[in-house]
């Protein structure tokens, strides 16, 4: 009601508002707000639950979002060319194995053992 009669109100026409806080956990992430023109029953049921729906869903987008920052603040960021050192380290790695561990492979040799008949 309060308002209803503040300047800013009245100068836009607005005749309807709400605003809900955006929790996730206990912690508070936001607040969503929104207003349209005087209607003569307010915001309907539908309306509210609707609002509630997006809170629900807004709150735990931004809660994903901090958590995922969190998670790539605790990994130091990859220096420029990282990637293809470590690619070139990978290919090292597989010649040197496949020179010294012979694979098992399909095809013509012995039999099943004993324990695969």
């Amino acid at each position: 009601s309060f308002l209803g009669k503040r300047p800013s109100v009245v100068e836009a026409g607005i005749g309807v508002l709400a605003c809900v806080p955006l929790r996730h956990e206990g912690r508070m992430l936001g607040l969503i707000y929104v207003d349209g023109r005087p209607r003569r029953d307010g915001f309907t049921e539908v309306d509210l639950e609707i609002l509630d729906s997006l809170r629900q869903h807004a709150a735990m987008l931004i809660a994903g979002l901090h958590l995922d920052r969190r998670i790539r603040n605790l990994f130091p960021k990859p220096e420029p060319g990282a990637a293809a050192a470590e690619k070139g380290l990978l290919l090292q790695l597989e010649r040197r194995l496949g020179k010294s561990v012979k694979l098992r492979l399909p095809g013509p040799g012995p039999g099943p053992g004993p324990e695969e008949r």
